[in-house]
């Protein structure tokens, strides 16, 4: 058994941020920040590896300048406070690579996955003990108590936990293709985490989950035969999921066309409500798209267009875009959301050229989830993507350099 360096208990510690809570996971990130500083190894990457650094760094470094021109208020400062893992994540990532082995990293990736499902299984043991105990008049209640519950029992918004079990998911159905046992114990996690997933009827992330599951099962394998019979898997436990679980159901059978018009007191239910979101949200980058309202008055300003399209609906719930890139763009102008997309392509054609399949296919499932929800505005979000882009795109980069990688160097 390999000795435990004391040198990699951050990377370790930081490794159980959905167990943590984030006033702890803050101080794991200070502590991982600090080693990289102390022991890290500055040196450049290729060309690549450098845009995506420069791309997160500039991003926070742009956010800073609106939340503070042309002047500061709380959600502002809260916004920075919030995105400063764009700026440290990469870059501690990035001393600490020469650092970092195969085994320390695939240790990491077992501490995650342990960590992320011990939290939600305790989570949603606990929301469906509670349920079991109510009177619940509809599967859209059932929905709403098995969500709320669970937030409440791990400090983890519904769908950012199921961005999180997806990135987990794609991880196991890694480990499985590349032979790795136990088997059995693969696949007991992989049911776990997929069960939950569906408890929690988090739409976008379980759709992304899914295509990701079987992008990543044909760039692995080349095999149409392979993936279409992991399709059929999956497809058979979403239909059993839909036919089995209310709250998933209910939530799923929202989604339809007739569904898309501005919700009222009369037809108001968690699809709907994200029609007068986009309506809100598109007015504003439509008024301000070149500079933006700045990050720390987009709330407002869409507090302002609600109480215009269907106050009885929106009032006091102070929604936000519910889609990063409109976030961005109203707060920020075109700047924020063109400088977001760089990340994602420069970090996607690095990745590719790398043949690190389980990296593209999550920058895939980060990319899907932004459509719908604003990832990097929690702080449990923002720290789920920084860690895993540093570990991919700055941690691995001397275990899979290819040819192109050593020449840019």
């Amino acid at each position: 058994m390999p000795r435990f360096k004391l040198d990699h208990f951050p990377l370790y510690l930081l490794a159980c941020f959905p167990l943590l809570g984030m006033k702890i996971t803050v101080w794991a990130i200070i502590l991982f920040v600090l080693m990289a500083l102390i022991r890290g190894h500055y040196s450049l990457g290729n060309k690549a590896e450098m845009t995506v650094l420069g791309l997160t760094s500039g991003l926070f470094l742009f956010i800073i300048i609106r939340s503070l021109i042309p002047a500061s208020n709380p959600e502002s400062l809260s916004y920075i406070e919030v995105s400063i893992s764009l700026l440290v994540l990469p870059i501690a990532f990035h001393l600490q690579s020469k650092q970092l082995n195969q085994q320390v990293i695939e240790t990491s990736w077992w501490i995650f996955i342990s960590s992320t499902l011990i939290s939600f299984t305790y989570g949603m043991a606990y929301s469906l003990y509670q349920v079991s105990r109510m009177t619940i008049a509809s599967q859209d209640a059932l929905s709403y108590h098995i969500r709320t519950l669970f937030e409440n029992a791990v400090d983890y918004h519904p769908t950012h936990a199921s961005i999180v079990l997806g990135i987990a998911l794609l991880k196991l159905l890694d480990k499985l293709m590349n032979g790795e046992k136990p088997k059995w114990l693969l696949v007991a996690l992989f049911i776990i985490a997929i069960v939950i997933q569906a408890l929690l009827a988090s739409r976008t992330p379980i759709a992304c989950t899914l295509v990701c599951l079987l992008l990543l099962s044909f760039l692995k394998t080349r095999s149409f035969k392979k993936t279409v019979a992991l399709f059929a898997i999956l497809a058979g436990g979403a239909v059993i999921s839909f036919l089995s679980i209310p709250s998933f159901s209910a939530r799923f059978k929202e989604v339809s066309v007739e569904n898309a018009k501005v919700p009222n007191k009369k037809s108001e239910d968690s699809f709907n409500l994200r029609t007068g979101i986009f309506k809100c949200g598109t007015g504003i980058v439509k008024e301000h798209w070149l500079w933006g309202v700045g990050p720390g008055q987009v709330k407002s300003e869409l507090n302002r267009c609600y109480d215009s399209v269907a106050p009885e609906v929106y009032r006091d719930k102070n929604f936000n875009t519910h889609n990063q890139f409109i976030d961005y763009w109203a707060g920020l102008g075109l700047a924020g959301p063109l400088m977001l997309l760089g990340v994602f392509l420069a970090g996607a054609s690095l990745l590719w050229q790398r043949a690190d399949w389980l990296g593209v296919c999550m920058l895939i499932l980060f990319l899907g989830a932004m459509q719908t929800e604003n990832v990097l505005t929690r702080q449990n979000g923002i720290v789920t993507f920084c860690y895993f882009i540093g570990l991919h795109i700055f941690a691995m980069r001397l275990l899979n350099r290819t040819k192109s990688d050593a020449s840019g160097s």
